[in-house]
């Protein structure tokens, strides 16, 4: 399992901005239920700007990040993700998975090279294969960063509405983006989006295959 503990702020607000809430309440409601088989503990507001949940496998972790992260882009969202161990006492678990989330916060804000750096996995042990998840995120982090705000647009309502699938009909899309079918392909193109979806994929397969030889010794 993987405990997920999202912080989010509002760049704009010099105060505590205690409508937060109400925005994150909304977003996760609708993604508990679009993913409520893959949830052990669903998503939950934790105090006014905290959002926590434990998914049962990896295979889903960066396709929720992405489309909370679209659907509250009027904030500014970080996420740390602890891996779970497998114990007779999972309460406890879980537990020491929400620490490691938020161990991965806190790497997040103190090793954060250009500051677009927004997830950080914590698999307890600091070790080449957590280095290269990190490291994958980061580089992705740091393409997406460099977009314009049409590639922006595109690619959020690409994840919004396909989550990481790769088929669907650019033409359809292009007519909804109103742009015209060759400008939607070549901001495509350029977004470099099918390279970072895959990267995503191959890193939640990672996490899960990581899971599954962990759960089985």
């Amino acid at each position: 399992m993987f405990a997920l503990v999202v912080n989010a702020r509002d760049p704009k607000a010099k105060k505590r901005d205690f409508n937060i809430k109400k925005a994150l309440d909304l977003v996760i409601n609708e993604l508990n239920q679009q993913y409520q088989l893959d949830f052990h503990r669903p998503l939950k507001v934790s105090g006014n700007s905290e959002i926590r949940g434990v998914l049962s496998k990896g295979i889903y972790v960066l396709e929720i990040c992405d489309r909370l992260n679209y659907m509250l882009d009027n904030y500014e969202l970080t996420f740390g993700i602890g891996f779970v161990e497998h114990r007779e006492d999972k309460a406890k678990a879980i537990e020491k998975g929400f620490s490691l989330a938020q161990a991965g916060l806190k790497r997040l804000a103190d090793d954060n090279d250009y500051g677009n750096n927004k997830i950080y996995i914590n698999l307890g042990r600091r070790n080449s294969l957590e280095n290269i998840v990190n490291e994958s995120l980061r580089l992705a982090d740091f393409v997406s960063s460099r977009w314009r705000q049409s590639q922006i647009d595109l690619v959020k309502y690409l994840i919004l509405t396909y989550g990481y699938m790769e088929k669907f009909v650019q033409k359809d899309v292009a007519k909804v983006m109103n742009v015209s079918a060759q400008n939607f392909n070549q901001q495509l193109k350029n977004s470099g989006y099918y390279n970072l979806i895959r990267l995503k994929r191959e890193v939640t397969i990672i996490l899960e295959q990581y899971r599954r030889t962990y759960y089985r010794n």
